[in-house]
């Protein structure tokens, strides 16, 4: 968040380009011209911007005087917490506190969650509901996961079958079948299932032998 004020302070950004018909048209509405937004305005020719327009709009009209500063300060809090969230799924993935509080400092100096906090885009709203989605994706399937196995419907986790993901790669390889499913792989992944650890090894060598 200190390098997203800290950029922002030392950036005197102001809506330009589209962003700044965008701007002009919120302030157009406020005064009840909504020609932006039909027949050939530009709104109605890119409906898509509608949103950002909106919003625009909205703090337009709280704040007629210091809308652009609170923009920011939307965008940098934003921003800040759309960091918090990749931490977040980053510690679903790899369940290591290391790896999660790396990825947590990579998205922290991620250069453009950083400068782009001073650019007056609907990205900088859309990106925290991006990656919560993806968060509760993740959630969701754990916590159904989690319940079949309570329930003894299942044994393993739903991502994380009997036979390693290894195996797939191992079928992929063989040339002589063109990467398709042939007999030979697949026998030898059915003779070796009741080895987790040792399958994984050998369709390691395997494919190392292959590709060479």
């Amino acid at each position: 968040m200190i390098l997203k004020i800290i950029w922002n302070i030392n950036t005197c950004s102001y809506p330009n380009s589209d962003f700044k018909v965008m701007y002009d048209i919120a302030g157009d509405m406020i005064k009840g011209d909504f020609s932006g937004m039909k027949g050939l305005g530009y709104i109605a020719r890119f409906p898509h911007l509608t949103f950002t327009v909106k919003y625009m709009l909205f703090i337009k009209f709280l704040a007629p005087y210091h809308n652009i500063l609170i923009m920011k300060m939307i965008n940098i809090s934003f921003s800040t917490v759309t960091v918090f969230i990749v931490y977040l799924i980053a510690d679903i993935l790899f369940e290591n506190k290391k790896k999660s509080m790396a990825a947590l400092i990579i998205a922290s100096l991620f250069p453009t969650f950083i400068t782009y906090t001073a650019v007056f885009c609907g990205e900088n709203i859309a990106m925290i509901f991006y990656v919560l989605s993806i968060y509760l994706y993740l959630l969701i399937i754990i916590i159904i996961s989690s319940s079949l196995q309570k329930c003894r419907v299942t044994e393993r986790p739903l991502w994380s079958g009997s036979e390693p993901k290894i195996t797939n790669i191992l079928k992929g390889t063989n040339f002589e079948s063109l990467g398709m499913w042939n007999e030979r792989d697949a026998q030898f992944v059915e003779k070796n299932l009741g080895n987790y650890t040792k399958l994984i090894v050998q369709c390691r060598n395997k494919i190392l032998i292959k590709s060479l």
